[in-house]
Order: C-alpha cells, then structure tokens, then sequence
C-alpha cells in the first residue's frame, strides 16, 4: 500500500469517526493514526479537527523515536513535547503531534495494528467516568458486542494524558497479551476515553460504533436493576464460531 492510499483512507477514516452526528469527538477532540512500514506511522496533528481532517492535518512520525519518550526516565511536559516533535520526519512544519501520539505508536508496534483512533464517545465516557467503569465493562450483554469487540478490552486507570498515560496503557498491553496469547484491539482509559486498533479503517470504525452501542444499552440496563452478562462460557462459544465470524467480517467490510 503506497503512502498517498493509506492517508487516503485515513483521510476518510477521521472524517467518518469525527462526524458530528456520531457524537464521538467535538471541536479538536480525538486523534486517528495508520502504521505506514515498520519505522515510520501517520497520525493526526494537535488541534485538526478530524470532523474536517485533510492529507495535511497528518505527520509523519519515526516510531521508534516516539517510543524512545517512554523509556526516557521522568519527564516534564515540555520535554515530551519538545522530543515528539524532534520525532516528525518534516521538522519544518509548524504542525506539532499530540502527547497522544505515543499511545499510538503503542498501539502499532504493541499490538501490531495498521489503523487506530482514539475517541471521547459521550456515552463510553459516561461509563469510564463512573465509579464502577471496571465492573460495568467487565461483560457482555449482546452477542453482537463479543463477536465484534472479543474477549475482552484493555483497561487502564486514570493517568493525565502524556508520558504516564502512555507507560500505564503500553504495560497493561503487554499484561494482556501475555495473559490473553494474543493482542487486544481496544483500550479503555478511565476517565479518558477509547482507544481502538485494527487491520483496516473498517474494522477500527465497526469497533468504535459498537463500543458506543454497548455502552448506550449498558446504560440502559441501569434504570432496570443493572446488566446481567452473558457467561464467560457463552462469550468463548461465540467467539469459536465460523458462522459468527464470518458475519463479523462480512459487516467490516461493508462499514
């Protein structure tokens, strides 16, 4: 896939998942990112609107550079800034990436996916601003939620977005696949927001509409005595058949 195809698509991505209709992201909320080789990654530039998004709203960012603000010891606010931005392959725009940025580069290196987003839905956050986020998206209510979200999500707690944020969600990654034996496509972030990566923007926008769905029914289940989720021994059944995965992928690719 050429450079100028996969900012094609995530053109369209950040503008389908910033819709103001959807109700994901308002004003310069959010960010969209997709892996462009093993070295090098596209993500949106802080303050684009993804509503509006546009092939120059995007940088291109060196991985392995982003991932370096990590491992880099404590660092100040500015400092982050200040080496995200040595990070841009084109040091001459004013554009700067978001401190978000590193979660990306988590999600492509980490958990080998080609396209992500990261979004501020009304009503997941309604959710992970709760007191019981962690319990409430402990389970799933529909089949439809396992077969297109899986086993499980990444749940990290409340860390301010930068380099803490970015430390605490690479490491429950890591937790997750060691536990799980395989990556997981989606992080929720306590008080933050939504964090999805998949193979291509259908899949990563399928996902997302899902998660909100989800959470708007898990709301609902609130005013009626709380959720009563499908058994883990359901959820694995589901997730184990052909028929239901091929629906899975029938539906992403038409989305």
């Amino acid at each position: 896939m050429t450079r100028q195809h996969i900012t094609e698509q995530l053109v369209h991505l950040s503008r389908r998942i910033g819709d103001p209709g959807k109700n994901y992201v308002i004003l310069g909320e959010g960010n969209t990112s997709a892996r462009i080789d093993d070295h090098h990654f596209f993500v949106k530039a802080s303050g684009a609107a993804l509503a509006t998004a546009a092939e120059g709203d995007f940088l291109e960012m060196a991985t392995e550079a982003v991932l370096g603000v990590i491992d880099a010891g404590r660092l100040k606010n500015d400092e982050v800034e200040r080496r995200l931005n040595l990070a841009k392959m084109d040091r001459a725009t004013p554009a700067r990436p978001s401190v978000e940025t590193i979660m990306h580069a988590i999600m492509i290196r980490e958990a080998g996916s080609m396209f992500v987003a990261h979004t501020h839905p009304t009503a997941v956050n309604a959710i992970l601003c709760s007191k019981q986020a962690r319990e409430l998206f402990g389970g799933w209510l529909l089949p439809e939620h396992a077969i297109f979200l899986g086993p499980e999500p990444v749940f990290v707690d409340y860390h301010d977005p930068g380099q803490l944020l970015a430390i605490a969600t690479r490491d429950a990654i890591r937790e997750f696949m060691q536990r799980r034996g395989h990556a997981p496509k989606s992080v929720l972030m306590r008080n933050h927001g939504l964090i999805v990566g998949a193979a291509t923007p259908g899949e990563v926008e399928a996902m997302t509409a899902m998660w909100v769905k989800a959470s708007e029914i898990l709301l609902g289940t609130l005013f009626a005595g709380g959720p009563e989720f499908l058994s883990p021994d359901a959820v694995d059944r589901l997730l184990s058949r052909v028929d239901t995965m091929y629906h899975r992928e029938q539906s992403v690719q038409e989305s």
